[in-house]
């Protein structure tokens, strides 16, 4: 399957550029949570690092943000997104082994998001689970679907991410018709 148009995958650079308006989005508990007062600072280079030393082929990681809490501690806090606009039947899988290399690597607690602005309004991946010999693993994450956002409220606010899913919406529903998105 073709890799998505980036005027078709929204996240990755809304995510960078306007990680505050993202959040208050897609994740409006997690962002609540953050003190945006302070600065943050994206770790791409290190998640590529803590992906790539136990994965073979691609990489797929996405995005990892050292913010603060806004809970007085000052404590630092790794955000991980994922942001996978194609069904994948190994997401909840790669999401809990991300989860747990990041949390290896930099001893910092972690939380692990899921953005899908993937077309399959069935599809929603938010748990990876394993049962050995009695022993029993089970990883939740939480999941965004983009197609389940009412933008309107966020659009009226002049929110830029609301747009861009907006945007995207336009994208998936004309298909391959670029033409068919001017009018």
């Amino acid at each position: 399957m073709p890799k998505p148009s980036t005027t078709t995958e929204p996240g990755r650079k809304p995510l960078e550029r306007f990680l505050p308006e993202f959040l208050a989005l897609t994740f409006p508990t997690i962002a609540a949570e953050i003190d945006w007062s302070l600065p943050f600072r994206f770790l791409d280079t290190e998640l590529q690092e803590v992906v790539r030393e136990s994965e073979t082929g691609r990489v797929r990681a996405d995005k990892l943000v050292e913010v603060r809490r806004r809970d007085g501690t000052g404590e630092w806090i790794l955000i991980h997104a994922e942001v996978q606009a194609q069904r994948d039947d190994t997401l909840a899988e790669r999401m809990f082994r991300y989860y747990y290399r990041i949390l290896d690597r930099f001893q910092l607690p972690v939380a692990s998001v899921a953005v899908l602005p993937d077309p399959h309004p069935s599809w929603k991946p938010h748990r990876y689970e394993r049962h050995e010999c009695g022993c029993h693993l089970s990883f939740d994450f939480p999941v965004c679907k983009l197609s389940e956002i009412d933008l309107t409220p966020w659009l009226e606010a002049g929110n830029p991410v609301a747009r861009i899913i907006a945007a995207h919406r336009v994208a998936q529903a004309s298909g391959g018709d670029s033409e068919g998105r001017w009018i």
